[in-house]
């Protein structure tokens, strides 16, 4: 009976007990896991690498939390900048404007000097950005990071739970290449080329500013400078900056005296260089060279009245009709040729500038010809800030002729030339002396990330020596002041970076028209492998 029974069918299933308690036994088990599961504690996630550790905030000394409105800050100057966007009415400042901005205030500094400085620092609307670090910023970052801990500025940041600010606000951060604007004011050899106008050493013609180069049998120099047509070395597009040599201008003692008639000569010797420098602009004043863009922008608005717009031909559709009739139909030919003939000048110029800038003749003459070469556009973009205007879209060329956008140089397209034009307006805003304007210059001629050197740390002692120079220079002239205001050249390079790599892209493409290296020959003498 017994057997019987439990042979017998269950119901109307048609299925022994045998095989409905086996096909239960699997659910029960999935049923008790998945209570299993909730009682049991998550385990903590453990991330397979080392969060990126970041600088302090440039605005107030506090740990960065990353990238916001363009700048390294912390969540509270990033929501504080929000709000300030979100705002209708202005901030008021009831100390004179001149408030000091760091963590040691615990929450009562001025607003009104908080929002100047996130201004003055680069922070902005436009500076929204999404998406990751690119892996030239993750290596800013890290070099800038790993500098500090050298100095033992973040271990005694970390144990004082706060930044030792100068009264200027400057902190002993400077951020690499592609970092956003600091406060602090380290600046590397590696990093930034910012600074004014992209009149590319181009000021000179057509050439698009890209041919700020020269031809070899144009250098003549005691260093050999022959060497600076012999391209073998990589431009490093990642846009680093040694921010070694700037941590160590940040967070120290005063300047001693020997160290202030040190930096006295350096700019004298400096200054001797930088009068070999001829642009023409240099030889009119403010009121001189406003009046030259106006009688420019008049001659140009009649052209364009009379026969059109003045727009160049694409390059394709140009090197057809020329290859195929010789005719220069929209005169590009002739803005081409008088460039290479400006080019003797300019670089001759260009050289004679390295022989004031300390120990750069020590340099091998290969590591001297490879940063004469991936410095050229930051070089003349801060040379020639004063040869643009933004307003109306004029350019002077480094011989004096004045021209509009569309007439200078059929290969640029119009964004990039605007980018330059904003870059240059923001370095007027600078209103550099001589001495600053040199010493920025020789900087952005010494920044070792760009190119493969032979000496790499001996070139950045040079930019050190530099950097030390111009802070000495801005605490003589600009008081508390001259924090801020190393933080906002520093800026420029940041930003001169991005228009340097966007610059050296363009320069690969023109160096594929066989027709403008016919003309140019010398460009391709001055191209880069990546």
């Amino acid at each position: 009976m017994c057997g019987s029974f439990c042979a017998r069918p269950n119901g109307n299933t048609g299925k022994t007990m045998d095989v409905v308690n086996a096909e239960k036994a699997p659910m029960e088990n999935k049923s008790r896991e998945k209570v299993n599961r909730r009682n049991r504690k998550r385990e903590k996630y453990v991330p397979s690498s080392e969060p990126l550790e970041l600088p302090f905030c440039r605005i107030c000394g506090k740990r960065a939390s990353g990238i916001h409105f363009g700048v390294y800050s912390c969540e509270a100057c990033k929501a504080f900048f929000r709000r300030c966007l979100q705002r209708t009415s202005p901030y008021k400042c009831d100390k004179g404007g001149n408030c000091i901005i760091d963590e040691q205030q615990k929450g009562l500094n001025c607003s009104a000097c908080r929002l100047k400085k996130c201004q003055e620092l680069g922070m902005s609307k436009e500076g929204i950005r999404q998406g990751r670090y690119t892996v030239a910023e993750r290596t800013n970052v890290i070099m800038e990071v790993k500098k500090l801990h050298k100095n033992g500025i973040l271990q005694q940041n970390q144990c004082q739970n706060s930044v030792t600010s100068e009264p200027n606000g400057r902190l002993s951060v400077l951020s690499d290449s592609l970092s956003p604007p600091d406060s602090s004011m380290n600046f590397s050899p590696d990093v930034y080329r910012k600074d004014e106008v992209p009149s590319c050493s181009s000021s000179v013609s057509c050439s698009n500013s890209l041919t700020s180069g020269s031809p070899g049998s144009i250098i003549d120099s005691p260093n050999n400078h022959a060497c600076i047509l012999d391209i073998s070395e990589e431009i490093l597009t990642k846009q680093a900056v040694n921010q070694s040599t700037i941590t160590k201008t940040s967070l120290r003692a005063p300047h001693s005296q020997s160290n202030q008639s040190e930096a006295h000569a350096l700019r004298e010797n400096l200054m001797k260089g930088y009068r070999a420098l001829q642009p023409f602009e240099r030889s009119l004043n403010d009121q001189e060279l406003e009046k030259l863009f106006e009688e420019g922008y008049k001659k140009y608005v009649e052209k364009t009245k009379l026969f059109g717009n003045l727009e160049f031909l694409p390059a394709d559709e140009y090197n057809e009709i020329y290859e195929k009739t010789q005719v220069d139909v929209d005169g590009r030919m002739k803005l081409l040729q008088d460039g290479r003939r400006d080019m003797v000048q300019i670089v001759k110029e260009y050289v004679q500038f390295t022989h004031g800038i300390p120990n750069f003749k020590t340099l091998s003459p290969k590591d001297q010809s490879t940063l004469l070469k991936a410095s050229r556009f930051e070089f003349f973009a801060i040379l020639q800030y004063r040869a643009l205007d933004s307003e109306r879209e004029m350019m002077i060329s480094y011989t004096g002729q004045s021209f509009h956008r569309s007439e200078i140089c059929p290969y640029t397209p119009v964004e990039v030339f605007r980018g330059w034009f904003e870059f240059a307006r923001r370095v007027k805003e600078c209103d550099f002396s001589q001495e600053e304007h040199a010493l920025v210059l020789a900087i952005s001629l010494t920044f070792r990330d760009r190119c493969s050197l032979e000496e790499p740390d001996k070139v950045e002692e040079i930019q050190t020596k530099l950097i030390d120079s111009l802070e000495n220079l801005l605490k003589e002239t600009h008081g508390q002041t001259g924090g801020r205001r190393l933080a906002k050249i520093m800026d420029l390079f940041v930003r001169l970076r991005a228009l340097g790599e966007e610059y050296l892209q363009l320069y690969k493409t023109l160096c594929k028209d066989k027709l403008l290296t016919k003309v140019i020959p010398e460009m391709l003498q001055f191209l880069f492998d990546e």
